[in-house]
């Protein structure tokens, strides 16, 4: 037994020294993901406290829309510049990420001016809009938000495939929470602040300076110097795979943020502020599949451009796992948690429990997945994503449409748990067809 004992023991010190630099950056980037985690947290604690129920319901839409539609119009830059940048860097081809780098910020500016024109003519003949579309388009910053967003979607990427893993990460899920924790607080700390800043107007604040922050991480102030008219022509690759990935994006950016603006416009926008709190709390529980996202998903692009098969099952694997375990942890962590969430966010908010469970159930099943999205884009099969969360979406919304009227917030949990599961097990089964990949943790 002792053999056997020291045998495992010696396996296990040999396997930790082989990977030590793999150990490390997932101690790295868990600690980021940990910081977001629990900075959302105290973000949402800060808002519902700080500002009147209204005041929050609109901020969480304003955040919410602006992620969706950055998302919906600019997300699928971010997937072209990690899939072909960390093609291009693999191959020394640095004209090629300028290529890319001058595409995207073109694409950027022109929906800008876009955006701009269109939400001010809805703005001024808004009549007949639900009030909390009108409270949403009275901040007047929507245009900025929505091209932020996107923006930092797209340099997160870009500052990936150039191999600044680490520091990419920071500002999406570091300086947007922090930083709004920071100026929220210190906005309610000054005398007459609170009247004359608004939330949505810290939160461009803050966009800002995550932008700035990427653009210095990933050397991308020089490129600016070198953009050429011929810079920004996109290439025919980029041109066939946008659409596909437009769709991914926002099929994916409306699965996640549909159920929020759909309480705020069917139920109210209080409602709205108590579902974020769920759903914040909830986001935790992802968390494990978005570091082995972004720990796997360059190795998943290069193993399929080389077709190393057995390779690719075996990182499949190991990024399911990740992803189930963690998530799995934190589920058990809000099992015993109910006592909590009225102590954090208020007594109105213990409401939030039951949808936080649901929620919970839902988003486990498709950590057990791992990273399923990650593999079909990396893959150039993101089709197969389109598909699976087009009836993700369909399903969600007419659950929705029966469950919200008498369920509330509880009812919209339960239609996104199932239309989560629905699309994921579509998704894993269309893969394994696909690219003879096998997902799942175990």
């Amino acid at each position: 037994m002792d053999r056997g004992v020291n045998g495992s023991l010696a396996r296990a010190a040999d396997l930790i020294s082989r990977n030590r630099r793999l150990i490390r950056l997932i101690g790295v980037l868990g600690g980021i993901r940990a910081a977001h985690a629990v900075g959302g947290i105290v973000l949402v604690a800060v808002v519902v406290r700080g500002w009147s129920l209204t005041d929050a319901g609109v901020y969480f839409l304003f955040v919410t829309v602006s992620a969706m539609a950055g998302a919906l119009l600019l997300g699928a830059l971010q997937h072209l510049s990690l899939r072909h940048g960390s093609i291009y860097r693999e191959k020394g081809d640095d004209a090629g990420r300028l290529r890319l780098f001058g595409f995207g910020w073109a694409v950027a500016l022109l929906l800008y001016v876009v955006l701009k024109g269109l939400l001010a003519a809805v703005g001024t003949g808004g009549a007949g809009l639900p009030e909390a579309a009108t409270r949403l388009l009275a901040t007047g910053l929507l245009a900025e938000s929505i091209t932020l967003s996107g923006l930092i979607l797209f340099m997160v990427g870009y500052a990936r495939s150039g191999g600044h893993l680490t520091a990419a990460q920071l500002p999406e899920f570091v300086f947007r929470t922090w930083g709004m924790v920071l100026l929220a607080a210190a906005v309610l700390a000054l005398p007459g602040a609170h009247d004359a800043v608004s939330l949505p107007q810290l939160f461009v604040a803050v966009q800002i300076v995550s932008l700035l922050f990427l653009l210095a991480v990933s050397r991308a102030f020089v490129s600016f110097v070198k953009l050429r008219p011929s810079t920004i022509r996109p290439e025919r690759g980029w041109v066939a795979e946008y659409p596909r990935l437009a769709f991914y994006t926002g099929s994916g950016a409306v699965l996640a943020s549909m159920d929020v603006i759909l309480v705020g416009l069917l139920l109210s926008v209080e409602d709205a502020a108590i579902y974020k709190v769920a759903a914040q709390a909830g986001a935790i529980i992802i968390s494990g599949i978005q570091l082995s996202n972004v720990i796997y998903a360059p190795q998943m692009a290069v193993l399929h451009d080389k077709g190393e098969r057995d390779q690719l099952q075996r990182v499949t694997r190991h990024s399911a796992r990740i992803s189930f375990l963690i998530s799995l942890a934190v589920v058990a962590l809000f099992a015993v948690s109910q006592p909590v969430l009225p102590t954090i966010f208020g007594s109105e908010f213990g409401a939030a429990y039951v949808p936080l469970m649901i929620l919970a159930a839902g988003r486990l099943v498709n950590a057990w997945y791992g990273s399923a999205t990650n593999l079909a884009i990396m893959s150039g099969t993101s089709i197969l994503i389109v598909w699976a969360q087009l009836l993700g979406i369909v399903v969600a919304a007419l659950l929705i449409g029966l469950l919200a009227p008498a369920g509330g917030v509880a009812g919209v949990a339960m239609a996104m748990s199932v239309s989560l599961v629905v699309w994921n097990v579509v998704l894993a089964r269309a893969l394994h067809r696909k690219l003879k990949v096998k997902l799942g943790a175990f």
